[in-house]
C-alpha cells in the first residue's frame, strides 16, 4: 500500500515506486461482502507502518483507496450504463491511500482499530496515572509487602558493607598512625635517653589504643601521652638509682611482687599525677 498512485512520469522513473511512499500492507486477502460496513464491496485488513498510522488516524474520512490492477475489460452496458466494463482482475500491482477513489474505496474498519487502539492507550496511561500508594496497598497488598522486603535486604546489605568498610578504614589508620606514633616515640625517648626496654615498652602500650578525632589520628593527643609515658619512664628509672644503660626489663624483675595499685602509690610519691602514674606502671605487674 501507498501514499497516492505514481504519476506517469513517476511509473515509468521508477515502476516499483520509492520507499517513502511505503505507507502499509494488506494483512489479509481482499473479500466480497455482500453486507460490508459501507455497502457490498471487496474489504481486506490493512497494517500501516510508522507515522502514516497517526495520519490515516486523522485524515482517513477525508480520504480513499484505489487499487492499481491489471486484467480484461470490454465496452459494453452494465445496469444501464455504457462503458468499460470490467470482466476480470488478474493482478493487483498496488492498493493506495488517494484523495478520490476512482470506485468510491473508502479507509473504514483499519480507521476503527487505529481509533480503539489509541483509546486504549489513553486509558491505560490515565489509569496508571491515577494509582496511588494506597491504592495499591488496598488492592496489591503482595507488591507493596515485596517492595518494602527488597528495600529492607537492600538496606541492611549497605549497612553491613558501611560497617565492614568502617572498621577496615579504621585499622587502615591506627596501622600507619602506630607507625607515626613510633617515630614520635623514638624522638622524645632520645632526649631523655631512654633505654631500649623502656622505649619498646612505651611503643607497646599504643598498639591497641591509638588515639583516633574525627576519622583520623588524633597526633596532638598521642604526643602529649608519649610525652607523658616517657617521662614516667625516665623518672621510674631515676627512682631505682641505676644508670640509664641498665636493661629494666630484668630489674624489673628483680623487684619483690607488687599490686598494680601499689605499683601506682608508688609513682604518685615519685611526684607523678594519677594518669601518668599509671602509664608508669603499665607493664610491670
Amino acid at each position: 500500500m501507498y501514499w497516492d498512485h505514481p504519476t506517469d512520469s513517476e511509473e515509468w522513473e521508477r515502476p516499483e515506486r520509492s520507499l517513502r511512499d511505503f505507507a502499509g500492507v494488506l494483512a489479509s486477502d481482499g473479500r466480497y461482502e455482500e453486507n460490508g460496513r459501507s455497502g457490498p464491496g471487496i474489504y481486506a485488513e490493512a497494517k500501516l507502518f510508522g507515522d502514516y498510522k497517526e495520519l490515516v488516524q486523522e485524515i482517513g474520512q477525508h480520504i480513499g483507496v484505489s487499487h492499481r490492477a491489471t486484467g480484461t475489460a470490454s465496452h459494453d452496458v452494465a445496469d444501464g450504463r455504457e462503458g468499460t466494463v470490467i470482466e476480470s482482475i488478474d493482478k493487483v500491482i498496488s492498493v493506495d491511500f488517494v484523495t478520490l477513489p476512482g470506485r468510491g474505496g473508502e479507509v473504514v474498519q483499519m480507521m476503527e482499530s487505529l481509533r480503539e487502539s489509541k483509546k486504549q492507550k489513553e486509558d491505560d496511561d490515565l489509569k496508571w496515572n491515577e494509582i496511588t500508594l494506597n491504592g495499591l496497598k488496598e488492592n496489591r497488598k503482595e507488591l507493596v509487602d515485596e517492595a518494602q522486603k527488597e528495600l529492607k535486604e537492600s538496606v541492611s546489605k549497605k549497612d553491613t558493607l558501611i560497617d565492614d568498610l568502617t572498621k577496615k578504614n579504621k585499622e587502615l589508620l591506627e596501622a600507619q598512625g602506630l607507625v607515626d606514633i613510633e617515630k614520635l616515640v623514638d624522638k622524645h625517648a632520645v632526649e631523655k635517653s631512654l633505654p631500649d626496654v623502656a622505649v619498646t615498652r612505651i611503643k607497646e602500650s599504643f598498639k591497641n589504643s591509638v588515639p583516633l578525632k574525627e576519622g583520623a589520628v588524633d597526633f596532638e593527643k598521642a604526643e602529649q601521652d608519649i610525652k607523658a609515658r616517657v617521662e614516667a619512664e625516665h623518672k621510674y628509672i631515676e627512682s631505682l638509682g641505676t644508670t640509664h644503660s641498665i636493661n629494666m626489663g630484668e630489674s624489673a624483675t628483680q623487684q619483690e611482687e607488687v599490686s598494680q595499685d601499689d605499683l601506682v602509690e608508688s609513682f604518685r610519691q615519685m611526684g607523678l599525677n594519677e594518669y601518668d602514674a599509671k602509664i608508669a606502671a603499665q607493664g610491670r605487674v
